[in-house]
């Protein structure tokens, strides 16, 4: 099983339009980028994207680079209905045939139509949360975060590794704060990998709907997580600061 992230930034991105502060400067010099946050599962030949932003033509091409040809997404999953979330789903069109989408019932209902000319109703997996699924020889549970005021939904990631008999556990939450339900904390706690919203530092200032990035490392640590990366930063981060993840990275479990 192995865990790709497409992309670690906000919104906007980094290097951000227009700024000329130290990261973005650095990362122009550094031909480096956050794309918008995703990030690809593959297991037993098959993949699934979480999260199909504006950046998914370049992320296609980047996954291209690496493996030296382009996979077959079979399923895209959709956390909650931002533009930097979905709205790069057409990027498909022509390139593949149109992976099946998963998600909960209110993301799906806000979604879908965006892409009515895409996505016939037999490709479309509403899913409730709190309840596992099955997809690519996985379990798939949504489970609920708080980013207001859209519905938002991380996901828990479960599978018995072949070689160990270990179960191993994989978190995505890429827009949360930390006023989560019980629920999902407890799912949370002692995950072997957790990827973690964390959008800016303390000092820069605070957006009532996100983890900051002290916040995320303290938030990750509370919930006893074996290993976790912080994505969907903002251009205020720097490239080089601990328990941060890159463009690119792979994690093999």
């Amino acid at each position: 099983m192995k865990v790709t992230l497409l992309g670690t930034g906000d919104a906007a991105g980094t290097p951000k339009a227009g700024c000329t502060c130290a990261n973005c400067q650095y990362a122009f010099e550094h031909n480096i980028e956050r794309l918008r946050t995703s990030i690809l599962i593959e297991n037993e030949g098959k993949y699934v994207m979480i999260d199909s932003g504006p950046d998914l033509r370049r992320q296609l091409l980047n996954v291209q680079k690496s493996l030296g040809t382009l996979p077959k997404i079979d399923t895209v999953i959709w956390t909650h209905g931002h533009f930097d979330h979905f709205m790069g789903f057409g990027e498909f069109y022509r390139v593949q045939k149109i992976p099946h989408v998963y998600g909960t019932e209110d993301v799906l209902d806000y979604c879908t139509p965006f892409f009515s000319f895409l996505l016939p109703e037999k490709k479309q997996h509403r899913k409730m949360p709190y309840v596992p699924f099955e997809l690519i020889g996985l379990s798939w549970t949504f489970v609920s975060v708080n980013h207001p005021p859209t519905p938002t939904y991380g996901v828990v990631i479960e599978f018995i590794s072949p070689d160990t008999d270990h179960t191993y556990r994989i978190g995505y939450t890429s827009d949360t704060n930390r006023h989560i339900p019980k629920a999902t904390c407890d799912l949370f706690t002692e995950l072997d990998l957790l990827f973690i919203d964390g959008i800016f530092l303390n000092k820069v200032g605070k957006v009532e709907k996100h983890l900051n990035y002290e916040e995320a490392i303290s938030f990750a640590q509370d919930l006893n997580v074996r290993s976790f990366y912080i994505v969907h930063m903002s251009h205020y981060l720097p490239f080089d600061i601990p328990h941060i993840g890159h463009d690119g990275d792979v994690f093999e479990l």
